[in-house]
């Protein structure tokens, strides 16, 4: 690990319902993202609101490894915004859509960027719809465009890679400010190619399209040129 300096997470309950014990890739992959946390430094932040929500929707794999991140003492409580600060957020989200539908998701998952506002700005979720709602709200909220949000089901995120060298957000390329710029080049594109894009390889292994490119696929100019050389292969 390049910095072994431990990062306090905000891993949403998505993760620990997701995560199981086959070998579907959203299984898999949210198995292997937990098991990454608990052997590498970090720790999981549990508010009572968070804590709510695991306890509701958890996996019995994600209770074990729960259970195994308090014996380790790799779980971080009391930490809070203040108040003002939640009204502030809250009031934003109520001002920002007319959509109730839109304000009802964001404040349904207001926790996650509180907590993560609270302690070291890093969201873990597969949820991309309330993602680029808050992406959007960042715009006008500032504070939100400096956490990172990585979806560990999202092979293209690297996010086990990120983890072990030390999760730092240095990069924009999970801050949800940045995901709005990638959010355009998506719309332009006209398709949606920042999902989990993979090509066989031989009979029956996939590789991630950054390997055959070797390029960052979260550097906007090396981005576009991965959408148009796979746009040429298909």
């Amino acid at each position: 690990m390049k910095n072994k300096q431990s990062k306090r997470l905000v891993i949403d309950a998505s993760i620990a319902q997701a995560a199981g014990t086959t070998e579907h890739p959203t299984s898999k992959l949210s198995r292997e993202c937990l098991s990454a946390v608990l052997q590498i430094c970090h720790k999981i932040v549990m508010t009572p609101a968070i804590f709510q929500e695991w306890n509701k929707h958890q996996s019995l794999f994600a209770k074990k490894w729960l259970r195994c991140m308090i014996a380790k003492k790799k779980m971080v409580t009391g930490v809070d915004l203040t108040e003002n600060e939640k009204k502030q957020i809250r009031e934003n989200i109520e001002e920002f859509d007319t959509s109730s539908n839109k304000v009802k998701a964001m404040l349904k998952d207001v926790h996650l960027l509180e907590a993560a506002l609270a302690t070291d700005c890093v969201v873990v979720s597969s949820d991309e719809k309330v993602r680029h709602l808050f992406s959007d709200l960042s715009q006008q909220l500032v504070s939100v465009k400096r956490v990172a949000w990585v979806n560990p089901i999202n092979s293209l995120e690297m996010t086990i890679d990120w983890l072990e060298n030390g999760a730092n957000i240095e990069s924009p390329r999970q801050t949800i400010g940045a995901c709005r710029q990638k959010l355009k080049i998506r719309r332009i594109i006209g398709r949606d190619w920042l999902g989990s894009i993979q090509l066989q390889r031989g009979y029956d292994k996939k590789i991630k399209l950054y390997e055959m490119v070797g390029f960052n696929p979260y550097n906007c100019e090396n981005f576009i040129l991965i959408l148009l050389i796979f746009q040429l292969i298909i």
